[in-house]
């Protein structure tokens, strides 16, 4: 993409989790993360927490990457990939209301449903993993489950787990109490995580309702994060603060998680907000 080319771009956000969205219909490498870092700048750009790139796939209906801010790749998005399947539905590019959308981490299954007479978006999120070698976590134990990390004066007790991406989840008593940019950054970088990891801070309403701040890596405090709030449930649910289904109170909205049998599934919705040019 030179600087003569004129990007065609959609801007999304879910639950206030907002994307710049572009189809490449073509089979060209372009310098993604350099373009994420351009167009996701909120003063000089077109303002988003992350970009969305919508690919071709040979094994699934569409692949999506994503970028964030500050040009680092993700392996899976909660909420972009919901922003994906309202794309591709409704620009009509696949028939029916369920597509399978081919990510870094896995091929995700996401459907349309009616809830409440809105249209919501619900992905198979899949089983969370706890296996440090696989996220990767730096610690001498096969899971990194309930550790004691101070930051600035305060004890948080963090448990490590990969759904789709990796996160550390913390339940508090008052997450406004709480300096997120501080506590977020300096756990992202502790030295147990040697490529950072996102970080969300939960209070327990009651076993049905939860309410999730994340700090994720590479963008910052968010307004929502799906695998985050995923990753919040699952853990909830391990140690028995929380029973499926869980509505997850977002500073964007809410989202839905439910388990069924190992895997975990969150709906939600997926907004269009306007079409431009860059």
């Amino acid at each position: 993409m030179g600087d003569a080319d004129m990007l065609e771009f959609e801007k999304y956000h879910g639950t206030g989790n907002d994307f710049v969205l572009i189809y490449i219909k073509d089979d060209k490498q372009h310098a993604y993360s350099a373009l994420a870092v351009e167009l996701c700048d909120r003063h000089f750009g077109v303002g988003a927490d992350g970009l969305l790139i919508l690919e071709r796939s040979d094994q699934a209906d569409f692949k999506m990457r994503i970028f964030n801010q500050d040009g680092s790749e993700a392996p899976m998005c909660g909420n972009g990939i919901r922003c994906v399947a309202k794309y591709v539905m409704d620009k009509g590019l696949i028939e029916g209301d369920t597509c399978v959308v081919e990510t870094m981490y896995q091929k995700i299954q996401v459907s349309a449903v009616r809830v409440d007479g809105k249209t919501l978006y619900r992905i198979n999120m899949g089983s969370p993993i706890y296996d440090t070698s696989k996220m990767p976590v730096l610690f001498d134990k096969s899971e990194f489950q309930n550790e004691s990390i101070e930051v600035d004066g305060q004890v948080y007790t963090l448990s490590a787990l990969n759904m789709g991406t990796i996160h550390a989840v913390t339940f508090v008593d008052e997450i406004d109490q709480i300096d997120i940019d501080l506590v977020g950054s300096t756990i992202e970088q502790y030295t147990y995580f040697p490529q950072g990891i996102n970080v969300d801070f939960c209070k327990v309403i009651d076993p049905h309702t939860l309410k999730v701040t994340t700090w994720e890596r590479g963008v910052g405090r968010t307004m929502s994060c799906g695998t985050g709030v995923s990753a919040s449930v699952a853990q909830g649910i391990r140690e028995g603060k929380l029973k499926s289904p869980v509505k997850v109170l977002v500073t964007g909205g809410e989202l839905l998680i439910e388990k069924r049998a190992s895997e975990y599934y969150m709906s939600g919705p997926a907004v269009h907000v306007f079409s431009g040019q860059y």
